[in-house]
């Protein structure tokens, strides 16, 4: 291949007239740009370089300055070189000839500051080519074009998230510039968004912000690319990044580090507050709602234990609140209108690990023992009123359960259920008779607490939903069998952890009536007795059914 700029011939033709109307005053340097080829023998030439131009009237001389290159099945070859131009001016158009070729094209905007148009040339490549025609197009702008257009920007969402949710705003805001001129900028968002425009600027920098409220269309994550074209068709680029969407609501919540480990919690509606125990630090700590504060906490008189199980429940009127001391024969009575912590024996268990008060006023203990060269777990129940023992002899095998048993009480506290692995067992106590259920057998998951509705009347395990009598009525998509779900207390909804927040379960449909954004961990939801409050468990520690929490973390739903 020869080199088209130095080696290229045009053939000789007589003088053209004037371009038509008044010659405009183009004298200056210019920068140009152009691609010519020819098909048949597959040779396209890609070049730029600037002109400096003088001019007298119409007419117009000048020196070129050209870099560039050939390429076609032989390969590459330079085109780069230096030499003259004449032409002619008119009113709004222009014609030269520079390096053996014609160009003719328009002039635009006022002054004339830019130009573009076709190009014709022929070239003697020798054998076994000989002359061939070259054509193409190419573009001029007055000044010197150094350096292409710089575009950068950034992504601005709801502060204190890292996702949005629907109906949400997100801002794109974004800065071009050139060092002579733009020509497009504009932006892409990928899918799931998929949108993109851009706008005609012919300024030198353009500041801009666009902004979307986010549909439910765009849940997941969409690249944001923003890119300026200047006018020498010079291309950039820049990734700000991406942004997040999800499908959902946000609720009003109020979160406060409790500054320990808490096991188990229960609400007090007679003042207003949740205690939570806490072995690691041996103490019960004390949240306020009405001020969503902590008060002072309340030690018990135990060891520093990472157990993690520690129960704690509240006798009926929420004047006394009652405490399995793990590691001891002991339960802690909160005194709450004395201020004061009693304890008392409980003889039979060697260690106590749960707890739950029925409004029978009696208080069954979960805990362990050991006789004959075996250990052993069951229940022992403590009446509160006559302060006597006994050993609940009617639940797993002559009263022995697997150990870590879920044990969780009706809001009413009129009904408890004990699920037993050992035995494949459900019992239900009931406060009414003072006696357990016989077995019911049904599939359950050691690592779902028993969920029931205010009286009991009904049961979540899982994704299993069960009568009074712990009888499997019906099976909840989308629960699984290890969820630690909340149920509404009247049964009509499950509120389900999950990575982004929760969701809202319609019982028994298991249709998703509400997705709710969370930017706190969600392991485990309690919802309190009213059922118009949602406690969040933060932590996924702890043996199996049992979750921990280190923040205190309350949601209106």
């Amino acid at each position: 291949m020869a080199s088209a700029f130095v080696a290229c011939g045009k053939d000789a033709a007589a003088p053209e007239p004037d371009e038509p109307g008044d010659p405009t005053a183009i004298a200056g340097t210019w920068t140009y740009f152009e691609q010519i080829g020819n098909t048949q023998i597959q040779i396209t030439c890609y070049d730029n370089g600037t002109i400096a131009l003088s001019q007298n009237a119409h007419d117009l001389t000048g020196t070129v300055n050209q870099y560039g290159s050939c390429d076609g099945p032989g390969g590459s070859a330079d085109n780069s070189g230096t030499g003259s131009m004449t032409g002619n001016v008119g009113a709004a158009t222009v014609r030269f000839a520079m390096g053996g070729c014609d160009y003719r094209g328009d002039l635009f905007n006022t002054p004339r500051d830019s130009s573009a148009g076709t190009v014709s040339c022929t070239v003697d490549l020798g054998a076994p080519y000989g002359k061939k025609t070259f054509t193409g197009t190419w573009l001029a702008i007055k000044g010197t074009e150094a350096l292409p257009p710089t575009v950068s920007g950034n992504i601005t969402i709801p502060a204190g998230d890292t996702v949005l949710v629907t109906g949400e705003t997100v801002r794109i805001t974004y800065t071009a510039s050139d060092d002579w001129k733009l020509h497009w900028v504009g932006y892409r968002i990928g899918a799931p968004a998929n949108v993109r425009d851009s706008v005609e600027f012919k300024g030198t920098t353009l500041n801009d912000t666009v902004q979307f409220v986010v549909p439910a269309s765009w849940e997941g994550a969409s690249t944001v690319t923003l890119f300026a074209r200047d006018a020498f068709d010079h291309y950039t680029e820049f990734t700000p990044g991406h942004f997040r969407a999800l499908d959902a609501v946000r609720r009003p919540y109020q979160t406060q580090s409790l500054g320990a480990r808490a096991v188990d919690l229960v609400y007090d509606a007679t003042r207003n507050v949740i205690y939570f125990a806490e072995p690691d630090s041996a103490r019960v700590a004390v949240l306020s709602l009405a001020s969503f504060t902590l008060g002072t906490p309340i030690p018990v008189p135990m060891p520093a234990s990472g157990s993690f199980t520690m129960g704690i429940d509240i006798v009926p009127g929420g004047d006394t609140v009652v405490v399995a001391l793990p590691g001891t024969q002991r339960l802690a009575l909160l005194d709450r209108l004395a201020g004061t912590v009693d304890t008392i024996h409980i003889a039979g268990p060697d260690f106590l690990d749960n707890v739950r008060v029925t409004s029978s006023r009696k208080a069954l203990v979960y805990g362990s023992g050991s006789g004959g060269g075996y250990s052993f777990y069951g229940i022992w129940e403590y009446d509160l009123t006559t302060a006597t023992t006994t050993r609940r002899t009617d639940v797993g095998i002559g009263g022995n359960v697997f150990t870590a048993a879920p044990f969780e009480r009706s809001p009413d506290q009129s009904k408890v259920v004990l699920l037993d692995k050992g035995t494949s067992c459900g019992y239900v106590y009931n406060a009414g008779s003072g006696s357990f259920s016989s077995c019911s057998t049904f599939a359950f998951s050691p690592s779902a607490l028993p969920i029931g509705t205010t009286t009991g009347d009904k049961w979540l395990i899982g994704g299993v939903l069960l009568d009074g009598s712990l009888a499997p009525y019906d099976t909840v998509p989308g629960i699984g069998l290890d969820d630690n779900v909340g149920m509404a207390p009247d049964g009509s909804a499950a509120y389900r952890p999950t990575a982004y927040g929760y969701d809202k379960i319609s019982l028994p449909s298991g249709a998703v009536l509400e997705r709710v954004r969370v930017t706190l961990p969600v392991t485990r939801i309690t919802v309190l007795p009213e059922g118009t409050r949602l406690f969040l468990w933060s932590d996924a520690g702890g043996t199996s059914p049992y979750r921990t929490t280190s923040r205190a973390t309350v949601l209106t739903p």
